[in-house]
């Protein structure tokens, strides 16, 4: 893609987030500063919410459960930072990450106690169906496949799709015009730019699918998962990966000594909207989630958390994730 294209299309994206009201858009590139010591925290503190007072001739399970003091199941995806990940031993929770933190929050809200599942993407749909979770806060991207099997709520983060891939492909000799040109490579779409490439993809994903259209002159090589593609990267087997920005970010960070030999595209290119998961059938306990995305959205809560996982890194510094991220 152009540069011109690519910036109108950029452009074009975040006006219309703007209109939306999407929750946030990750954009690595231009990151938030750190809170300065000793600044306050402008967010609002957690209210509990009196669930005697919802009406109980409703027909919703999620809140007789809720009435009944819970505990409420939710699952989290298992190796996948910032949004969570296993903790160090000795560490207070046996899970750390962005979603950890939203899923406690919530159960502090609703006043119930929390118990937290970790799970592979994949098996979120089953896991719900199966009454094994009530709710999944693990980094999953609202797709119309999934939507046929689970109620999503609004999304409470927004991401894009992210690459990383070998220096030499966007690296030209200094002072040519090669270089002016793939110094140009800033975004995920750029990847149309460089032919022949091997792209590791994560099989049965959006990533994937998507790619399969964009990248028509590319060999995409399929993996069990995007930490596995990652590998193979590292290992020199392919030249590219793609996958949601947020891994492309926690991969670097866990991965530094690759940064001479393998950067990243992270300019934002497309919008993949991050939801709650939650069984089909309850659509009263759906809009209450809605309602929750919305001021959490509002009053901070997302933006703290973001800064804490996605800027600052927190997650990272509290895992045990030395294989890696998935």
């Amino acid at each position: 893609m152009k540069p011109a294209r690519r910036l109108a299309l950029a452009g074009a994206l975040w006006g219309l987030t703007l209109q939306c009201g999407c929750a946030l858009v990750v954009r690595p590139e231009v990151e938030p500063k750190p809170a300065e010591a000793g600044a306050k925290n402008r967010y609002a503190g957690i209210v509990t919410i009196d669930s005697s007072k919802v009406p109980t001739d409703l027909a919703s399970p999620y809140w007789d459960k809720i009435r009944n003091g819970g505990p409420l199941v939710i699952g989290i995806n298992r190796r996948y930072p910032p949004f969570g990940a296993p903790a160090k031993a000795g560490e207070a929770r046996a899970w750390v990450g962005f979603d950890v933190e939203l899923a406690e929050h919530l159960g502090r809200t609703l006043g119930v106690p929390v118990e937290l599942r970790g799970l592979a993407s994949t098996e979120v749909g089953d896991a719900l169906a199966k009454g094994e979770i009530d709710l999944a806060l693990a980094g999953l991207t609202r797709t119309v496949e999934r939507g046929a099997q689970v109620n999503f709520s609004r999304p409470y983060l927004v991401v894009s799709l992210g690459a990383l891939i070998e220096r030499r492909f966007v690296e030209g000799t200094q002072g040519t015009d090669e270089e002016s040109r793939r110094n140009s490579f800033k975004s995920y779409f750029d990847l149309a730019e460089i032919p022949g490439l091997r792209i590791g993809v994560a099989e049965n994903t959006r990533p994937q699918r998507l790619a399969t259209s964009h990248f028509s002159d590319a060999k995409l090589i399929g993996f069990p998962d995007a930490r596995a593609a990652a590998e193979a990267l590292a290992a020199g087997e392919i030249n590219a990966v793609v996958h949601d920005a947020p891994f492309i970010r926690a991969w670097q960070i866990l991965n530094p000594s690759s940064a001479g030999r393998i950067t990243s595209l992270l300019e934002p290119a497309t919008e993949e909207p991050i939801c709650v998961a939650m069984r089909k059938g309850d659509l009263e306990f759906l809009r209450f989630l809605d309602v929750y995305v919305d001021e959490i959205r509002h009053d901070g809560t997302v933006k703290r958390y973001y800064q804490r996982h996605f800027v600052e890194g927190a997650w990272a510094k509290q895992s045990d994730l030395s294989g890696g991220a998935q």
